[in-house]
């Protein structure tokens, strides 16, 4: 018996899955794309989830825009 190779399974007889980013989840280009698959999933379904979806992206940008606002009207 050799040796498996590194990626040969997850130990289980099944093979590893690839990653779904092409970067890691920590980077800030990670964060970018996870963002990007999340908008492109909400914009796939339909009724509830769609509605859910796009709550829970307000509720996520609020904060970012409020901010934003906030500077704004500091400088002024």
């Amino acid at each position: 018996m050799g040796r498996k190779p590194r990626n040969a399974g997850a130990g289980n007889g099944r093979p590893v899955p690839a990653p779904l980013t092409h970067h890691s989840p920590y980077t800030f280009e990670g964060q970018i794309e996870q963002l990007g698959m999340f908008a492109s999933g909400v914009r796939r379904r339909k009724g509830w989830r769609r509605l859910a979806g796009r709550i829970l992206a307000l509720v996520i940008l609020l904060p970012f825009l409020a901010g934003i606002v906030a500077v704004i009207i500091q400088h002024l």
